[in-house]
């Protein structure tokens, strides 16, 4: 069945850089969870190195790929991201020394904007589940889409004059399946069609609005891109690790 949404929630801007190496938390210190994505729609594939080495896992990374989260200790890292298989030297895209990662942070860190632009931003992927609710927020990480409302099929928007690169915080919804649209802001117009979304219960999500608005063909064209960020039973495993 599907659903009518109510979400509430305003725009917030982002603009940080982060990044980590994939190395297990620290015995008795509670670690961070991170995870990178490419949506830089005209970068070529890149690689992302950590204290001056390539970082195994996060190497020829290519647009529309999200890594999985990684657990990490708290401590502060040099980052760079570089073109895939290019001299750090001459080919870095972001450049980001004494980057600090704090306990207990649960974050996202997306490459976005043209390349000649290149821009990181992350995301505060920390969420508070609700027993039988979906947590779920819509990003907006297309950088020549217009600002854009989202609504159901036909419907009234529920998120108004979201802009690249904000974000909607977590909204509580009732499990099920949800049939959302993108349109132009305050417009009929329909940017994207989402197909219809089961969002289970006890879990967070997000949609990430990803790739370019231009209709040039060179590029990947404006796309949604779903993602699990976590569930009341990975929760409860996390916490038991951490107890022991």
């Amino acid at each position: 069945m599907r659903k009518n949404i109510h979400l509430v929630g305003a725009a917030a801007a982002l603009a940080a850089v982060m990044a980590i190496p994939a190395v297990a938390a620290a015995e008795g210190h509670e670690g961070a969870k991170v995870r990178v994505g490419h949506f830089s729609p005209d970068a070529p594939a890149v690689d992302i190195y950590v204290n001056g080495e390539i970082f195994a896992g996060l190497e020829d990374v290519a647009f529309g790929v999200l890594s999985p989260y990684i657990e990490v200790p708290a401590d502060t890292y040099d980052i760079a991201v570089v073109v895939a298989d290019q001299d750090p030297a001459e080919a870095t895209v972001i450049d980001a020394p004494g980057t600090e990662l704090a306990e207990g942070a649960r974050i996202t860190i997306a490459a976005t904007d043209f390349v000649e632009n290149i821009t990181p931003v992350i995301l505060n992927d920390a969420f508070m589940l609700e027993e039988g609710k979906a947590q779920v927020r819509v990003v907006h990480l297309s950088p020549d889409a217009p600002a854009v409302d989202v609504a159901p099929d036909d419907a009234e928007a529920l998120i108004p004059g979201l802009e690249f690169p904000n974000f909607a915080g977590y909204v509580a919804l009732d499990e099920g399946e949800y049939d959302l649209e993108v349109r132009l802001a305050g417009e009929d117009t329909v940017a994207l069609q989402l197909d219809p979304i089961t969002l289970p219960g006890n879990a967070a999500a997000t949609v990430f609005a990803i790739g370019s608005a231009s209709g040039d063909e060179a590029l990947p064209a404006l796309q949604p891109l779903v993602v699990i960020d976590g569930t009341a039973d990975e929760m409860m495993a996390e916490e038991e690790m951490a107890e022991e």
